[in-house]
């Protein structure tokens, strides 16, 4: 059962990666009448990624 698990978790975290990737892509964003750079989009991405990840595991921890 502990294999399932990493290997889900493996395709969850690969998934992510490639849908973060592909976010810049998808979504052009101006701002003040200039694009976004893709980086600036993606570090967006995985700064939420990491805030809500956080937040859900102080949530369970506490």
């Amino acid at each position: 059962m502990v294999a399932l698990n990493v290997v889900t978790l493996a395709f969850v975290l690969l998934h992510a990666v490639t849908w973060f990737g592909l976010a810049p892509r998808a979504m052009v964003l101006h701002l003040r009448g200039r694009r976004v750079p893709a980086r600036a989009v993606l570090a967006g991405h995985y700064a939420a990624w990491l805030a809500i990840s956080v937040f859900v595991a102080w949530l369970v921890l506490s």
